[in-house]
């Protein structure tokens, strides 16, 4: 277990006053017993929006195991959940209960696809990032070769507007997240003038106008670098979590987790969160803000060979306060309602190819991890998790996954309620792709907006559950 110092050492901005912290680690809990995910029948007294009555704990699930079947190439295809039954189908329920002999079905409402790519188009396309702005509508990023692009989408699958990212660099687009003051924060890192990498951070006018403002840091290690999460505090603060080379610390090699505090787009701070020996990964840190301007951030250290993974709470200054072990390395975090949700999936090893062990956990800054949800996916492939929280606190996970077999692409699906019980779930064939592309997901009511690459250009489709009647 990784013994934590919490000492600022970066200086501090004038006023500001480090909190004593409140929790240290507790060590690593490794990875429970996870149980997999079939299709969920709906029985009468089975509601799409209240906890399946045979869940024994939050932390585990015992739906039966159902193979993925019916595939099609245009993406979501529901003929799995609904074979041998009528096409015209009862109310949606939610909120409701579906009666004896029906099955749990999710509906395309709609779907958008980008404009085909013609001759003398880039030839690589990829949805990089997706987030809700506060009027409802979604913004999506993608790269087009090396070019980053954003998308406008209104909750009719109409697209408002589409407009270059100029950012002065060749920067992909790692996150957004939608500020206080109606902009949406964009963060992207990437080569400027093929000379340095910087990490940029804007604020995106999202009626269309362009970006505010650009703020530009230098990254210390162009060869070894990672970006990821972007919040924003109350409208005029906001932070990023950057993984760069640690040239200052005790251990020549480590690497740093940092946060790069913003005032506006003033750089105010750099703020350490973690310095450990230097990770041969692609998986970015992840946090997301709680209550009270504070932020948890959740990574894995590696200080002592055994990977542990935690959740770390800063305070409003962006100063470590409290941390938690997670249950494996998190590849995404949400804020739900004073809370920040972690989800993460990670193969379970060489003894057990083609499994894939999930979690969800929920994190709060003074109690701890709430609950604590798992499950097992199996494909040769998968995405890492996408999370999405409805206006009643309801968590929808997804992932894709993708193999050489047609039953290995899918859409797998879990529904779970505030106390992380599982509601439903379901997996429905999906069109292949190798990667499998990440998927993004966003809340809409009850029904969850799906963003990923389809097809070589980019895709965003509503979906709704309901139930599927003889």
């Amino acid at each position: 277990m990784k013994h934590w110092i919490f000492e600022r050492q970066t200086p501090m901005i004038d006023g500001m006053a480090p909190l004593a912290p409140s929790r240290h680690a507790r060590g690593h809990s490794g990875w429970l017993a996870a149980a997999g995910l079939g299709l969920l029948s709906c029985g009468s007294t089975v509601s799409l929006n209240d906890a399946v009555p045979t869940s024994s704990s939050s932390s585990s699930t015992d739906a039966s195991s159902t193979d993925a079947a019916g595939l099609d190439t245009t993406g979501l295809d529901t003929t799995a959940a609904t074979t041998d039954l009528p096409t015209a189908l009862p109310p949606v329920l939610p909120p409701g209960a579906c009666p004896a002999a029906c099955t749990l079905a999710v509906d395309e409402v709609w779907r958008w696809d980008a404009e085909p790519l013609e001759p003398g188009d880039p030839t690589e396309v990829r949805v990089t990032a997706a987030s809700t702005a506060l009027d409802g509508t979604v913004i999506l990023a993608e790269m087009l070769d090396d070019d980053p692009w954003l998308r406008r989408i209104d909750g009719t699958g109409e697209q408002l507007w589409r407009q270059h990212a100029d950012m002065s660099c060749a920067c992909e687009i790692a996150d957004l997240s939608p500020n206080p003051s109606g902009s949406m924060m964009v963060l992207g890192a990437g080569p400027s003038f093929g000379v340095t990498h910087r990490v940029v951070l804007g604020s995106l006018d999202v009626t269309g106008n362009g970006f505010e403002w650009l703020s530009w840091t230098a990254v210390l290690d162009p060869e070894h670098y990672r970006v990821g999460s972007v919040f924003s505090i109350d409208g005029i603060y906001s932070g990023a979590l950057v993984v760069d080379r640690d040239l200052y610390g005790p251990v020549e090699g480590n690497e740093i987790l940092q946060v790069l505090a913003y005032e506006f787009d003033f750089l105010i701070a750099r703020e350490a969160i973690d310095s450990q020996p230097e990770i041969l990964t692609d998986r970015p840190p992840v946090g997301a803000p709680g209550l009270e301007n504070s932020v948890a951030v959740g990574f894995t250290d590696t200080s002592f060979g055994t990977p542990e993974s935690y959740v770390v709470w800063l305070d409003q200054f962006f100063y470590p306060a409290a941390v938690d072990p997670l249950p494996g390395p998190p590849d995404a975090a949400l804020p739900s309602f004073g809370a920040v949700l972690f989800g993460g999936l990670e193969p379970l090893g060489p003894d057990q190819p083609g499994v894939h062990a999930l979690y969800v956990t929920q994190s709060q800054q003074d109690f701890g991890l709430d609950w604590t949800f798992e499950a097992t996916v199996t494909a040769p492939e998968a995405s890492p998790p996408a999370l999405a929280v409805d206006e009643d606190g309801q968590v929808t996970v997804a992932v894709r996954t993708t193999g050489e077999a047609p039953e290995d692409a899918a859409l797998w699906l879990w529904r779970l309620d505030l106390q992380g019980q599982l509601l439903w779930s379901t997996a429905v064939p999906f069109a292949p792709e190798p990667g499998p592309p990440p998927v993004f997901i966003e809340s809409q009511g009850h029904d969850v907006l799906l963003i990923t690459t389809l097809d070589g250009r980019a895709h965003v489709e509503r979906l709704q559950p309901s139930c599927a009647c003889r």
